[in-house]
């Protein structure tokens, strides 16, 4: 079963969803046991802060399951959603921009939010089905919850096996230097992605000087380089980003010693997202998640603060210096 060890977050208000909530935890807990579920009701942590461990959470889990009451935009007369503090509204948008799958509950008959309801940054939602829930018809209800929950990650998983077949597949025209060809295929593959509504995932990163640049300003997909100088010596990230629309890269990363000798070099792989600060609107640079040749989990975030001449110069937050450059660009995989 597509359930069995999935991650589920429950998005909802808790003035008149609550009940809904617990039942639709309770159910699918009865329906496949293996699976969890998050409900901050039941499983939040003392000690944490209460949105840094809703992010991981999402991050973490499958599909957000997001229960639409008939007063889920409003708090006591307000048009909550419509504020940027609003918790539902930072869940829903976090979940969309990491693409978490999205399953829109609908409970005792409401009706899906018309695009006017929405604020902007949720009118995507108005384009998805959404399921019922009520009390008077709950297992029926729960039963077409399961199918559509199944239906949701088979297909996403048939989407990611096709992207990976697809992109090995355009490596070859790429290494074979058949440059117009890889242009048109790549191209197809794009608006593919976008029929898909394939977004970008981002990690969020706070700007304190007003430091970072424009999105508009870097072309992401291509070959990066990336050198941190140290008084040790320096390494040296190289790796590439094959499409901005899908977050796998591979690369290397090479260190050398302060007299400029190659004391150590691996391959990586792994995943990357873009660093951000939402509320200023700036690129902070790139997080990369990766696994080295040893097996070696690490992860690092390129900074991005300023751009001079064709390179990026930008200092982590233990005073090290990076210059980073796309020394490839691949316009095409945008």
């Amino acid at each position: 079963m597509a359930l069995e060890n999935t991650k589920f977050f429950i998005s909802y208000r808790h003035k008149d969803s609550e009940e809904y909530a617990l039942k639709l935890l309770s159910k699918l807990k009865l329906t496949e046991p293996s699976c969890k579920v998050f409900l901050d009701k039941s499983h939040m942590l003392g000690g944490f802060q209460y949105l840094e461990q809703i992010k991981t959470e999402i991050s973490l889990c499958k599909v957000l399951l997001l229960l639409i009451s008939p007063y889920w935009h409003t708090v006591e007369g307000k048009r909550r959603l419509y504020e940027t503090d609003d918790v539902l509204l930072r869940e829903i948008l976090f979940a969309h921009r990491n693409t978490i799958l999205v399953l829109p509950i609908l409970i005792e008959g409401t009706q899906m939010p018309e695009k006017k309801e929405l604020p902007e940054d949720l009118s995507w939602l108005n384009d998805f089905q959404g399921v019922p829930l009520s009390l008077k018809n709950l297992d029926n209800d729960i039963h077409g919850i399961v199918r559509s929950l199944e239906y949701l990650i088979a297909e996403k998983e048939r989407i990611s096996d096709d992207y990976d077949e697809r992109i090995l597949r355009l490596n070859k025209l790429f290494e074979k230097k058949e440059w117009t060809k890889y242009a048109i295929e790549m191209q197809k593959e794009v608006d593919l992605m976008k029929r898909e509504k394939i977004i970008p995932r981002f990690t969020e990163v706070k700007s304190v000087k007003n430091e970072g640049i424009k999105e508009s300003d870097v072309l992401l997909s291509g070959v990066w380089k990336s050198v941190a100088t140290k008084q040790s010596g320096k390494l040296e990230f190289e790796f590439i980003i094959e499409n901005v629309e899908r977050f796998s890269f591979h690369g290397s990363i090479t260190i050398f010693d302060s007299s400029g000798f190659k004391v150590f070099k691996t391959k990586v792989k792994g995943d990357w997202a873009k660093a951000l600060d939402t509320e200023k609107k700036l690129f902070m640079g790139i997080h990369l998640n990766y696994v080295t040749d040893e097996y070696k989990h690490e992860e690092i975030i390129i900074p991005f603060h300023s751009i001079v001449g064709n390179s990026i110069i930008g200092v982590d937050h233990t005073g090290v210096q990076y210059v980073s450059r796309n020394v490839e660009p691949r316009p095409f995989g945008i």
